[in-house]
């Protein structure tokens, strides 16, 4: 229950955080159309046709951010989510100095739109590496990283490593052995929320993975050829019993 309440937590303070930023960007562009652009037109736009000007960039906006993973908060690292959200300002803007050219409709005034939207882009650009980094470290902050177990199968590989460079999120405290046997892993199991089973056999995968399930523990495990297989299968719902087809081909 306690770890539902934590997830549920994160998830707020993921969506919260991205909109806000989203809010904040969509606000810079409004402000520098409302103050620079829509000015240089020969008729202004009044009312309804600011309003859509804007939603058309915050589409625009919300499209690159979805393509280039700019909200992953809490997923991404801090350096790796400010580039893919300064990446989507970058080319949303482009977009929007295309849009406001077009509206203007005047070549003579592409300076002006072009100085206007270079502004928008260094805020936005700024913005989005301070934020960025502001909610990596409130994340860490709230959201200490998982204090996990890690169950080595009979291969040596580097998992454990690369599980360590994200230390904002995971922290291996203790490793045991699929020697020690399925009594002794599943009493340390108990002691984790989070457990990391690596390159484990399918029998003691299988075990481990019903054994978590029925204590609410976190897992995660290395795929061997035939969870992928599996995941690529197709729901055959030809009988009243649930078939997977693997067409092989």
């Amino acid at each position: 229950m306690e770890n539902m309440k934590t997830e549920s937590l994160k998830s707020i303070y993921k969506r919260l955080v991205a909109l806000i930023e989203f809010v904040l960007l969509v606000l810079v562009f409004y402000y520098y159309w409302m103050t620079e652009l829509n000015v240089i037109r020969h008729t202004q736009f009044l009312g309804k046709g600011n309003w859509l000007v804007v939603f058309v960039y915050a589409a625009i906006l919300f499209a690159m951010m979805c393509a280039m993973g700019g909200f992953k908060v809490g997923v991404s690292k801090a350096g790796n989510l400010a580039l893919s959200q300064v990446i989507a300002v970058i080319l949303a803007n482009i977009l929007g100095w295309a849009q406001s050219v077009l509206i203007i409709g005047d070549i003579w005034h592409m300076k002006e739109v072009t100085t206007a939207m270079v502004a928008v882009t260094v805020i936005d650009i700024i913005l989005c590496i301070v934020y960025s980094n502001l909610t990596a470290w409130g994340y860490r902050k709230l959201f200490p990283p998982y204090h996990m177990l890690l169950i080595n199968g009979h291969h040596q590989n580097h998992l454990s490593q690369k599980v360590s460079s994200r230390d904002d999120k995971y922290q291996i405290c203790e490793e045991i052995s699929i020697d020690a046997g399925l009594d002794a892993v599943k009493a340390k199991i108990m002691e984790y929320d989070v457990v990391l089973m690596n390159d484990v056999g399918s029998d003691e995968k299988s075990a481990i993975l019903k054994f978590c399930f029925q204590n609410s523990r976190r897992l995660y495990f290395t795929p061997h050829l035939t969870d992928v297989l599996t995941k690529g299968a197709d729901e055959v719902d030809l009988f009243d019993s649930p078939l997977l087809l693997c067409r092989n081909y």
